[in-house]
């Protein structure tokens, strides 16, 4: 047994380990993607598929820490690797590579690649964003077809003493620039990823660092608790820190000398209403509205309404999409007052309609127009169709049209969907959602907000 590399055993009580194996060429390592019964049980899976191995980082809380160097597999063998996924209908390719941008021109060659190759499968990519050189951002921007691509940038903390003693070398300023550049761009979904509970990370620290992420309003913003992982330098270092965490996988902390249980507690309440309310994507312009307007922070908002949400006992039981607009709705009535939450309601029955394609029977709100009213304003509106704006006027839609197809309501407050920095106006808005037949999965009906002109107004009453 001695002679075999990497091997632990006992021996006489004793525990042995042989010296390491050493690391393979990574050429000559088969590819496991070249059967094709494999790769036909594989379509309707996310297939994980790496490029490289090791890390250029010694992030103390991750495993790859334990690796140094980065190794690659030959190009070409990747691509060939890749185009029989692609071409077999994989709807989804994550790259585990831990710093897929690392070698430019390497990275260049797969995007390219990737987009010339392309049929109807998206690609995750694991990015570093401060080091992800302008060069490919400008290329990505010109030559990426929209939603092919998925970057998921690992931010952590935005606390310098946190980073510096976890080994994570972070400029914050160059990441802001990438993350920015790409969202301007459009075409790439961005996910972002936070870990609460990082050493000298306390509540106040964590909520800062929330805060200064938050407002890239990324796709999706992952909040994940540090781990104390086998054989990490944080597992190493976890006594100097005061660390409690579970003692078997995922081996999660429960607290630290500056960050109590019950702080983590109350961070992963908001942990729970950032998934639903923010990632799920179903009330992404209400959530704008009332970060950037109402609350003093998007941490207090997703604070606030995560306690509220444990407190009336709803994260014991499941939600469909009308609960989250009671709910919100409900809490917004403890905590704000009575114009924020009539604009945070046109926002809701904004997003409540946006969330369907064809048109809902059924809606959360009491509706302001009977029957005999709405038809008056159905009248109206197609007398006036350049009042929601040349878009609406080119659709030409008859009078049969606006009475099977749309939604029509009034709403308490004018609000701007397309401009979130705008604040709601305390004037009465009009809104139109028109459902096209034959609306996709993926695809959303129109929606146009107007004021509500005098005229309509009379009709109403």
């Amino acid at each position: 047994m001695q002679e075999v590399n990497g091997l632990v055993y006992r021996e006489n009580g004793q525990i042995r380990a042989n010296a390491p194996r050493p690391k393979l060429a990574l050429h000559q390592i088969p590819s496991p993607y070249r059967d094709d019964t494999d790769i036909a049980s594989l379509r309707n899976r996310v297939v994980y598929y790496e490029t490289s191995r090791g890390c250029p980082f010694s992030c103390q809380f991750c495993l790859s820490s334990i690796e140094s160097g980065v190794r690659y597999f030959p190009l070409e063998r990747v691509k060939a690797d890749l185009k029989r996924l692609i071409d077999s209908g994989i709807k989804t390719i994550k790259f585990v590579d831990r710093t897929f941008n690392l070698h430019r021109q390497y990275a260049l060659d797969l995007f390219q690649f990737l987009i010339d190759n392309r049929r109807d499968t998206v690609f995750q990519f694991e990015i570093t964003g401060d080091i992800l050189p302008r060069e490919i951002v400008d290329f990505l921007k010109e030559s990426a077809p929209q939603g092919l691509f998925r970057f998921e940038i690992g931010v952590q903390s935005t606390n310098d003493l946190t980073n510096t003693l976890v080994k994570r070398r972070q400029n914050f300023a160059r990441l802001r620039d990438t993350i920015l550049a790409v969202k301007e761009s459009g075409k790439i979904v961005q996910h972002l990823d936070l870990i609460a509970g990082l050493p000298e990370e306390d509540y106040h620290s964590f909520k800062k660092t929330f805060n200064d992420v938050f407002v890239f309003e990324p796709d999706e913003l992952q909040l994940g608790f540090l781990k104390m992982l086998r054989g990490t330098g944080m597992r190493q270092r976890a006594a100097q820190f005061d660390y409690v965490f579970m003692d078997h996988a995922p081996y999660e902390i429960f607290s630290n000398h500056v960050l109590s249980y019950d702080e983590v507690l109350r961070i992963k309440q908001v942990e729970d209403v950032l998934e639903k309310y923010w990632n799920e994507g179903k009330l992404r312009h209400t959530v704008q509205y009332l970060t950037r307007h109402v609350f003093p922070s998007p941490f207090d908002f997703f604070q606030m309404f995560g306690h509220y949400w444990e407190s009336q006992g709803w994260s014991k039981i499941g939600h469909q999409l009308e609960d989250l607009f009671v709910r919100l709705n409900e809490f917004l009535a403890t905590t704000c007052q009575i114009e924020q939450r009539q604009a945070a309601r046109s926002y809701m029955m904004y997003d409540f309609l946006l969330q369907h394609r064809v048109r809902p029977h059924k809606v959360w709100w009491e509706k302001e127009l009977d029957r005999a009213a709405r038809s008056r304003l159905a009248d109206w509106i197609f007398d006036h169709p350049h009042h929601f704006g040349p878009d609406f006027a080119r659709l030409q839609l008859t009078r049969n049209d606006i009475e099977k197809h749309t939604v029509i309501e009034i709403l308490p407050h004018l609000i701007h969907p397309r401009n979130p920095h705008l604040p709601a106006q305390d004037e009465p808005g009009l809104l139109l959602f028109y459902y096209p037949p034959g609306l996709q999965k993926g695809q959303q009906p129109a929606p146009y907000v107007s004021p509500l002109p005098e005229q309509a107004q009379i009709l109403c009453s």
